[in-house]
């Protein structure tokens, strides 16, 4: 299988791409019919795309027993808003791989039944492979009424029976920028508690793990609480006029930030 990730992704091949041949039985005899040269005609996209049927209300549904584990299958569902004003995840497992629609909004597309290589990327910063919890997708809160619909279009197959919708809390939160952009922190409505960890420079690590690398500003942790403590956002612009001068020459300088919600 190849790689989700990675310089070169758009460049694999996908589709059909080696010979295609129809092989039979005639007596003890095997018949392959070599197609690959035959003329070849094609069409784009699915009729459930072409009708909307993430968007129809109008569309007749089947309600008699639920198909599990049957590829190209479209399912939809209703659900009440979750209360609150925290962050609403859909919690995607038991599926394999396909696209989510909310209202008609789409909200992406999964693949919760495949995790990326454990090898083949090697930046840091940018490391999110092996395990982690992929199937949760984000709702914006935006998107939700007092009743909702949501649509799954499943290409695997896989048993939506144990989707479920979630609030999330957050506790930390992340971010970088480089230089000359400006970086931005949120609690969704909640106050900026402390600052864990700031560093402007080289920072090393990720999310949860950051470290300060061979050079940095002395001034940027107390900055940042200055800017954000107690407020539910904020944002600074990422430069050396805002945190000072570094030791780090002239590379490209980035801050990281984690914060405590």
């Amino acid at each position: 299988m190849p790689f989700n990730y990675g310089g070169g992704f758009e460049d694999i091949k996908t589709g059909i791409v080696g010979p295609v041949e129809l092989v039979g039985q005639s007596g003890d005899e095997t018949v392959i019919k070599n197609l690959s040269e035959r003329k070849w005609s094609y069409k784009v996209g699915l009729h459930g795309m072409k009708d909307q049927l993430f968007s129809s209300a109008s569309r007749k549904w089947s309600v008699e027993g639920l198909p599990v584990n049957r590829t190209m299958t479209w399912y939809k569902t209703t659900f009440k808003a979750p209360l609150g004003t925290e962050p609403v995840v859909v919690d995607l497992q038991g599926l394999g791989k396909g696209h989510a629609w909310v209202n008609g909004h789409s909200i992406g597309r999964y693949w919760p039944s495949y995790l990326a290589q454990t090898d083949g990327c090697s930046l840091e910063a940018c490391d999110y492979r092996g395990t982690y919890d992929n199937n949760k997708y984000h709702i914006p809160r935006s998107f939700l009424q007092d009743e909702n619909t949501l649509v799954l279009f499943e290409e695997f197959g896989g048993n939506p029976s144990y989707v479920n919708f979630q609030t999330i809390r957050v506790g930390t939160i992340c971010a970088n920028a480089y230089e000359n952009h400006t970086l931005k922190l949120s609690c969704q409505d909640r106050p900026i508690s402390a600052i864990k960890f700031a560093s402007f420079g080289n920072p090393e690590g990720t999310c949860g793990s950051f470290r300060k690398g061979t050079c940095d500003s002395t001034t940027a942790l107390s900055i940042l609480q200055k800017e954000c403590v107690g407020k539910e956002s904020c944002s600074v612009d990422v430069s050396e006029s805002m945190f000072g001068s570094t030791t780090c020459g002239d590379i490209m300088k980035r801050l990281a930030v984690e914060a405590v919600c």
